[in-house]
Protein backbone atom coordinates (compact mmCIF):
# COMPACT_ATOMS: atom_id res chain seq x y z
CA UNK A 1 0.00 0.00 0.00
CA UNK A 2 1.48 3.34 -1.00
CA UNK A 3 1.95 6.20 1.45
CA UNK A 4 -0.63 8.21 -0.52
CA UNK A 5 -3.16 5.35 -0.27
CA UNK A 6 -2.50 4.99 3.45
CA UNK A 7 -3.08 8.70 3.90
CA UNK A 8 -6.40 8.50 2.06
CA UNK A 9 -7.88 5.72 4.14
CA UNK A 10 -9.04 7.88 7.10
CA UNK A 11 -10.90 10.26 4.77
CA UNK A 12 -12.43 7.68 2.51
CA UNK A 13 -13.93 5.65 5.31
CA UNK A 14 -16.24 8.45 6.34
CA UNK A 15 -16.46 10.93 3.50
CA UNK A 16 -18.32 8.99 0.78
CA UNK A 17 -21.74 9.65 2.37
CA UNK A 18 -20.72 13.30 2.75
CA UNK A 19 -19.72 13.43 -0.91
CA UNK A 20 -23.08 11.98 -1.96
CA UNK A 21 -24.97 14.44 0.23
CA UNK A 22 -22.98 17.39 -1.12
CA UNK A 23 -23.50 16.39 -4.73
CA UNK A 24 -27.21 15.87 -4.10
CA UNK A 25 -27.52 19.26 -2.42
CA UNK A 26 -25.52 20.98 -5.16
CA UNK A 27 -27.45 19.55 -8.10
CA UNK A 28 -30.85 19.98 -6.43
CA UNK A 29 -29.99 23.64 -5.87
CA UNK A 30 -29.10 23.96 -9.57
CA UNK A 31 -32.31 22.27 -10.73
CA UNK A 32 -34.88 22.73 -7.93
CA UNK A 33 -37.85 22.08 -10.20
CA UNK A 34 -36.28 18.99 -11.76
CA UNK A 35 -35.35 16.58 -8.97
CA UNK A 36 -35.07 13.65 -11.38
CA UNK A 37 -32.38 15.46 -13.36
CA UNK A 38 -30.55 16.37 -10.16
CA UNK A 39 -30.74 12.77 -8.91
CA UNK A 40 -29.33 11.36 -12.16
CA UNK A 41 -26.41 13.79 -12.10
CA UNK A 42 -25.79 13.11 -8.42
CA UNK A 43 -25.58 9.35 -8.96
CA UNK A 44 -23.37 9.62 -12.03
CA UNK A 45 -21.02 12.12 -10.40
CA UNK A 46 -20.93 10.08 -7.20
CA UNK A 47 -19.82 7.02 -9.17
CA UNK A 48 -16.81 9.01 -10.33
CA UNK A 49 -15.91 10.01 -6.76
CA UNK A 50 -16.45 6.39 -5.68
CA UNK A 51 -13.99 5.25 -8.33
CA UNK A 52 -11.46 7.68 -6.89
CA UNK A 53 -12.11 6.27 -3.44
CA UNK A 54 -11.58 2.71 -4.68
CA UNK A 55 -8.38 3.63 -6.56
CA UNK A 56 -10.18 2.33 -9.66
CA UNK A 57 -8.14 4.19 -12.22
CA UNK A 58 -9.00 1.77 -15.02
CA UNK A 59 -12.62 2.92 -15.00
CA UNK A 60 -12.04 6.55 -14.04
CA UNK A 61 -11.77 7.90 -17.61
CA UNK A 62 -14.94 6.01 -18.56
CA UNK A 63 -16.77 7.34 -15.48
CA UNK A 64 -15.60 10.84 -16.36
CA UNK A 65 -16.87 10.50 -19.91
CA UNK A 66 -20.21 9.10 -18.70
CA UNK A 67 -20.59 12.09 -16.39
CA UNK A 68 -19.77 14.52 -19.20
CA UNK A 69 -22.19 12.81 -21.58
CA UNK A 70 -25.00 12.71 -19.04
CA UNK A 71 -24.38 16.34 -18.09
CA UNK A 72 -24.57 17.35 -21.76
CA UNK A 73 -27.77 15.36 -22.26
CA UNK A 74 -29.31 17.21 -19.31
CA UNK A 75 -28.08 20.61 -20.57
CA UNK A 76 -25.53 21.00 -17.77
CA UNK A 77 -22.14 22.40 -18.71
CA UNK A 78 -18.76 21.11 -17.56
CA UNK A 79 -18.21 24.19 -15.37
CA UNK A 80 -21.17 23.18 -13.25
CA UNK A 81 -19.69 19.70 -12.70
CA UNK A 82 -16.35 21.27 -11.79
CA UNK A 83 -18.11 23.61 -9.38
CA UNK A 84 -19.75 20.55 -7.78
CA UNK A 85 -16.28 19.08 -7.23
CA UNK A 86 -15.14 22.28 -5.55
CA UNK A 87 -18.27 22.34 -3.41
CA UNK A 88 -17.58 18.77 -2.25
CA UNK A 89 -13.91 19.54 -1.56
CA UNK A 90 -14.80 22.63 0.46
CA UNK A 91 -17.29 20.66 2.56
CA UNK A 92 -14.79 17.89 3.27
CA UNK A 93 -12.13 20.43 4.20
CA UNK A 94 -14.54 22.17 6.57
CA UNK A 95 -15.41 18.84 8.19
CA UNK A 96 -11.74 17.92 8.60
CA UNK A 97 -11.05 21.25 10.24
CA UNK A 98 -13.91 20.81 12.70
CA UNK A 99 -13.65 17.09 13.33
CA UNK A 100 -9.89 16.91 13.82
CA UNK A 101 -9.24 20.30 15.42
CA UNK A 102 -7.38 18.77 18.37
CA UNK A 103 -6.05 15.65 16.67
CA UNK A 104 -3.36 17.15 14.45
CA UNK A 105 -2.01 13.82 13.20
CA UNK A 106 -5.45 12.71 11.98
CA UNK A 107 -6.13 16.15 10.54
CA UNK A 108 -2.86 16.03 8.61
CA UNK A 109 -3.66 12.55 7.25
CA UNK A 110 -7.12 13.68 6.19
CA UNK A 111 -5.79 16.85 4.55
CA UNK A 112 -3.25 14.76 2.66
CA UNK A 113 -5.98 12.38 1.54
CA UNK A 114 -8.20 15.21 0.34
CA UNK A 115 -5.31 16.72 -1.61
CA UNK A 116 -4.60 13.34 -3.19
CA UNK A 117 -8.24 13.02 -4.30
CA UNK A 118 -8.18 16.53 -5.75
CA UNK A 119 -4.96 15.75 -7.64
CA UNK A 120 -6.67 12.72 -9.13
CA UNK A 121 -9.64 14.80 -10.20
CA UNK A 122 -7.32 17.38 -11.70
CA UNK A 123 -5.39 14.66 -13.54
CA UNK A 124 -8.66 13.50 -15.06
CA UNK A 125 -9.48 17.05 -16.16
CA UNK A 126 -12.50 17.11 -13.86
CA UNK A 127 -11.40 19.77 -11.41
CA UNK A 128 -10.59 23.14 -12.88
CA UNK A 129 -10.98 26.67 -11.74
CA UNK A 130 -14.70 27.32 -11.46
CA UNK A 131 -16.17 30.79 -11.36
CA UNK A 132 -16.67 32.03 -7.81
CA UNK A 133 -20.37 32.54 -8.50
CA UNK A 134 -20.78 28.78 -8.98
CA UNK A 135 -19.57 27.92 -5.47
CA UNK A 136 -20.47 28.85 -1.93
CA UNK A 137 -17.89 31.51 -0.95
CA UNK A 138 -18.14 30.87 2.79
CA UNK A 139 -17.11 27.27 2.35
CA UNK A 140 -14.35 28.00 -0.13
CA UNK A 141 -12.93 30.69 2.11
CA UNK A 142 -11.93 27.89 4.48
CA UNK A 143 -9.73 26.34 1.81
CA UNK A 144 -7.51 29.42 1.65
Amino acid sequence: MSVETQAETPVLEWCLPVIHDCLNEFYREKAPKEPGRADRLTERHFSLWSALARDDFDHLPADREKLAAQARSLCVDARTCRAADLYVAAEILEMIQRRFRRATHEAHANHAALLALLRRLQQQEILAAAPAAETKPARLALAA
